[in-house]
């Protein structure tokens, strides 16, 4: 067991910054089984780590601009954007640094939740929010972006500009 974890351990230390948020992405997740409920069969994310939409609860809790970003509304969710995220931050990080990586991942994490709150404010709706899309379509966009014709190639597909 012990040299499973040293392992890990190296692993974190070795890995760039798209496997870091991965693993950060997945111990959140981890501590987010604590609210699931089993008689309903879904998360139930208090109000100090989702981002609501509700300015009142909103301004006392800025810090839910960031939190929401590392937790996710079940394993197919953190799965698919886990996935992405190697994909995308891989390429990323041909282009960038990861300095750069991760102040994207955070600044546009919190540009959503900004675009979220207001959206939802100025349409009378309220709601949470939790997920690390908005972050991770931030890291392909800005890829794709700086270099549109960039050859990838796709698992049974092939080559794809």
């Amino acid at each position: 067991m012990s040299s499973i974890i040293d392992d890990l351990k190296l692993q974190y230390k070795l890995g760039g910054m798209p496997f870091k948020l991965i693993v950060w992405n997945v111990i959140c997740f981890l501590l987010s089984l604590f609210f699931y409920s089993f008689k309903r069969g879904v998360f139930d994310f208090p109000d100090w780590i989702a981002l609501s939409s509700d300015p009142s609860v909103f301004v006392l809790k800025p810090w839910t601009l960031l939190t929401y970003a590392f937790f996710h509304d079940g394993f197919g969710h953190l799965f698919f954007n886990m996935l992405v995220l190697n994909f995308s931050g891989t390429l990323f990080l041909t282009y960038f640094t990861p300095k750069q990586f991760l102040g994207l991942y955070v600044l546009s994490a919190v540009f959503a939740g900004i675009a979220f709150v207001s959206g939802f404010y100025f349409l009378n709706l309220s709601s949470s929010i939790v997920g690390a899309s908005a972050a991770i379509m931030a890291i392909l966009v800005a890829t794709t972006t700086y270099y549109p014709l960039m050859n990838v190639r796709l698992l049974l597909i092939g080559n794809v500009k």
